[in-house]
């Protein structure tokens, strides 16, 4: 509610790097306190490292700016709980992994959830 409120006119951008930012002085000096700060130069870490910066963190940071500064926060809040469905269903196709009775009804809730709390009720 207060990105969308104080900073609707931010440019991506500009609210995206303030939000890493923010985000890195929380995290670096738990990350310099618990972990033996080495990497390993494998293609796969590499390939993870990349996936994870630019796909989930800019990616997904654009994405959520985006449908704020669109959308009212309560859509935008409620869209989430579409994450679990959408990474079981990934999950499914990508993997292979099995999908119950219990995870398909949860499925069908929470996008039954989701599509009630966002539809147009005007």
């Amino acid at each position: 509610m207060w990105q969308k409120r104080s900073g609707g006119g931010v440019d991506l951008r500009v609210g995206a790097a303030i939000q890493f930012a923010a985000s890195g002085l929380v995290i670096a000096p738990v990350a310099l306190l618990t972990e033996d700060m080495r990497f390993d130069g494998s293609w796969e870490a590499w390939s993870a490292l990349t996936w994870s910066v630019i796909g989930l963190s800019v990616g997904g940071m654009t994405l959520l700016l985006m449908m704020i500064g669109r959308s009212a926060v309560s859509v935008v809040a409620s869209l989430f709980y579409l994450v679990p469905p959408v990474v079981a269903v990934l999950a499914f196709m990508l993997f292979g992994e099995a999908l119950g009775a219990v995870q398909i009804a949860g499925l069908i809730v929470a996008s039954a959830g989701v599509a009630i709390t966002t539809r147009d009720r005007s």
